[in-house]
């Protein structure tokens, strides 16, 4: 089962959250677990860029994980 096997990999389970547009920290953390460093950098910013829309709804409150984790592994916060 082809779905089944790309989300068997951190790699592959965190594409599948960027490509549905949200679940922004958790895609960072499993491109980061799998050492990714620059393709977390890049779900991470997304994410923040997304939400920093004035007509982004925030409704998972992704905003404040996304901040952190940028702040923890990366020592910054932002775009």
């Amino acid at each position: 089962m082809p779905f089944l096997e790309r989300l068997s990999s951190y790699e592959g389970a965190a594409e599948f959250w960027l490509k549905e547009g949200w679940h922004f920290h958790d895609a960072a953390d499993l491109f980061y677990y799998a050492g990714d460093l620059d393709r977390a950098r890049r779900a991470l910013e997304a994410g923040l860029a997304k939400f920093a829309n004035p007509g982004t709804t925030d409704v998972l409150q992704e905003l404040p994980q996304l901040e952190l984790r940028m702040e923890r592994y990366f020592g910054r916060v932002g775009v």
